[in-house]
């Protein structure tokens, strides 16, 4: 199953210390990329962790950083974590 996340559940799962936790539950995580934009406004914790897992998305599950959304996962056009 693949999972689609926005801004706030990916703050709050990090600030409760569950973000990686999560992730590992799905086969592919993806992140619209406007949705690492918005998280790294504010320089904390949630900014730390998404940003860790931004740049080091080589382990499990595959997570891809979309440009547009939902509508592009559907249509299958996933970017790789270094577009």
């Amino acid at each position: 199953m693949t999972a689609v996340f926005n801004t706030s559940p990916l703050i709050f799962l990090a600030r409760l210390g569950y973000l990686e936790k999560t992730l590992s539950l799905f086969q592919m995580v993806a992140i619209p990329k406007k949705v690492i934009k918005e998280i790294s406004v504010k320089d904390d914790e949630a900014n730390e962790k998404v940003l860790k897992i931004k740049n080091h998305s080589n382990g499990w599950p595959p997570i891809s950083f979309v440009k547009k959304g939902v509508e592009e996962i559907k249509n299958a056009e996933v970017l790789s974590g270094s577009d």
